[in-house]
């Protein structure tokens, strides 16, 4: 039963450097997805229309349910055209994306409530 015991412990962690190279692996590996240059070309294609869209979504307030519904309409068909919403807009740091969602969190349960 003792020998049952001492079992021999096995190392979990690779080599010294290798956190590194998976990482380098993993960066290549996105590069050359389609998909992530897809995210890409957006990010260049899109960059004005989301600068725009950052600024009226900064700068609006409303108390009116309706105005809201309206702009959330309007900054939804702005950001349709994109391959992957979440993923572009991440690349831009000044993107108020807690903005974002309140909007549609708020022209949901709205929707909802009708």
């Amino acid at each position: 039963m003792v020998n049952h015991l001492k079992r021999r412990r096995v190392k979990l962690v690779g080599p010294p450097g290798g956190g590194k190279r998976m990482a380098d692996a993993s960066a290549e590996m996105t590069k050359r997805s389609s998909y992530f240059q897809q995210i890409e070309e957006d990010v260049k294609n899109y960059a004005t229309t989301i600068q725009e869209v950052t600024k009226v979504l900064n700068s609006f307030q409303t108390k009116v349910m309706t105005e809201l519904l309206k702009f959330h309409q309007h900054v939804e068909q702005q950001l349709e055209k994109l391959t992957d919403g979440t993923q572009v807009l991440s690349r831009f740091e000044d993107f108020p994306a807690k903005k974002l969602e309140a909007l549609r969190m708020a022209a949901t349960l709205y929707s909802r409530s009708k």
